[in-house]
């Protein structure tokens, strides 16, 4: 992963060795923890050359039990969690961390689809966040 990484931006005229090797710490932390792969890849019709990391975040959504009737000690029990897995791509350009990267989360199983209100990710599954964007 290195290898790739280091690749990436050696064709970046700011990424200086200590650039570098946080962008290497922070990529290597990220993939460890979460479990994240990364690669180098084209982008869209213009085939702009990003580094691509994706995987799943794994998260869980806790739940009260939403049974309106009266609850006696016996009964306060907490329904089981939710798990789900988030399919998230980050692509970063070779101007990281100049310019930020574009995150967006991608509707893998049939059905499930990005609710089109969201107020931090469009209908595509581009996430857009505050700060990011400043």
């Amino acid at each position: 992963m290195n290898e790739i990484i280091t690749r990436f931006f050696s064709f970046s005229s700011h990424c200086k060795p200590e650039v570098l090797g946080r962008i290497l710490h922070e990529v290597e932390n990220l993939c460890n923890t979460f479990h994240f792969y990364c690669r180098d890849a084209t982008w869209g019709v213009t085939q702009q050359e990003k580094l691509c990391i994706y995987g799943g975040l794994p998260i869980i959504i806790k739940k009260s039990n939403s049974d309106h009737t009266l609850l006696t000690p016996d009964s306060r029990e907490q329904a089981p969690p939710h798990r789900y897995v988030l399919p998230l791509q980050i692509w970063l350009t070779h101007l990281y961390p100049i310019e930020p990267p574009l995150v967006f989360l991608l509707s893998a199983e049939q059905g499930c689809r990005i609710a089109s209100n969201h107020k931090y990710v469009d209908a595509t599954g581009r996430c857009h966040t505050p700060e990011l964007a400043a």
